[in-house]
């Protein structure tokens, strides 16, 4: 894992990946720093598959490695590398010297670079990018890029092109990180492994207000389930509710150990089917974001769950030609009938259009 105005991650097969992460000065500014620790320990501890490959490389100007690849096998793993996160923002951005020092965590942890596939997160500018164009296309590693604001380096989607890998634009707030993590992960190892994501909200919350909301759980899934809540300013007040009637309450939510303003709840056993019902309510006179992030794992590993995946017909508008929006709900190979979907679109501009997807051909 790099971090910085970087963040990188390296699946080495499909179970086994490195994440890597550095830093900018850039994240002094709306607490984007935070912001990306916030997601990057959400990632790793809730995320990730298990037993797969994790390393973390922090670069600014320069590259440390600060894990090389560890096993994921259970919470004392993911502690020793979200240990790492940086806690203060540096200057300077060189994402080839980051690439490099992931390169190295790979192959000094008795792997290739070939068929690795690395995400690299960034909101620095960096106009050197393309001197290590060559080193990337012989590597054989696949890179995802994620741009973090209107500041990121432009040729960042060059490497996601030449590479085959993924690209994602976020905004501001959280929720378009967790989305593009999740996005990113969602195409490797076993279904019944992989994190499935309920909820991913973002809300600007007044003083002394309270927010509700509700999260479906259906009976294919249920295992491994978090709720996780994030804030900027104070911690809000919690109430969660199972369809049953059972209670959790802020005490409830454990405190993450590196101060980046987040706490989480692991239902214990099976997440109960049905309706779950929650509260926060901001305890400071003034305003602050809330972030809600449910995930879960599949109840069985023998019935798949129930998935959304979309796609659009082009990567950028071009007048007169209009994007189009695909959206596919199924069950394993089998398809899902009579579901309602709705695709938020955001532009880089931050601007958001929702749009309801119908299966009539429309």
């Amino acid at each position: 894992m790099f971090y910085g105005p970087w963040m990188t991650l390296s699946f080495l097969n499909l179970s086994r990946f490195r994440l890597c992460n550095c830093s900018s000065i850039l994240f002094l500014q709306e607490d984007r720093l935070i912001r990306m620790n916030q997601a990057a320990e959400l990632y790793l501890t809730q995320i990730v598959e298990k037993k797969s490959l994790v390393g973390l490389v922090t670069f600014d100007g320069n590259a440390i490695i600060q894990n090389y690849l560890t096993e994921i096998t259970n919470s004392s793993d993911y502690s020793k590398i979200t240990a790492n996160l940086p806690q203060q923002a540096l200057g300077g951005t060189s994402i080839c010297r980051g690439i490099e020092a992931g390169f190295q965590a790979i192959t000094s942890s008795d792997q290739r670079t070939s068929g690795s596939e690395i995400i690299l997160l960034t909101d620095g500018e960096d106009n050197q990018i393309s001197s290590c164009f060559e080193a990337v296309k012989h590597s054989g590693a696949i890179i995802h890029t994620i741009a973090l604001g209107p500041q990121a380096a432009q040729e960042l989607e060059r490497l996601s092109t030449m590479t085959g890998g993924l690209r994602f634009y976020a905004n501001k707030d959280l929720t378009d990180l967790i989305n593009a993590f999740s996005g990113i992960s969602s195409g490797s190892g076993s279904i019944s492994e992989q994190a499935l994501q309920l909820e991913s909200k973002t809300l600007n919350i007044g003083g002394r207000k309270q927010i509700t909301g509700t999260v479906p759980v259906d009976s294919t899934i249920g295992n491994d389930t978090f709720f996780v809540v994030t804030w900027t300013v104070q911690k809000p007040e919690i109430v969660l509710q199972d369809p049953k009637g059972k209670k959790y309450k802020t005490s409830d939510f454990k405190d993450d150990k590196l101060n980046i303003r987040s706490a989480r709840l692991q239902i214990p056993g099976i997440a109960e089917t049905g309706t779950w019902t929650y509260s926060l309510f901001n305890k400071d006179a003034k305003s602050q974001l809330l972030a809600v992030t449910v995930t879960t794992r599949a109840r069985s590993p023998t019935t798949p769950p129930v998935i959304a995946t979309a796609h659009m017909n082009q990567n950028t508008a071009q007048y007169p030609s209009p994007m189009i929006v695909y959206a596919r709900v199924s069950q394993g190979f089998l398809p899902v009938l009579g579901a309602n979907v709705t695709a938020i679109i955001e532009a880089e501009n931050g601007h958001r259009v929702t749009l309801e997807l119908w299966d009539n051909g429309a």
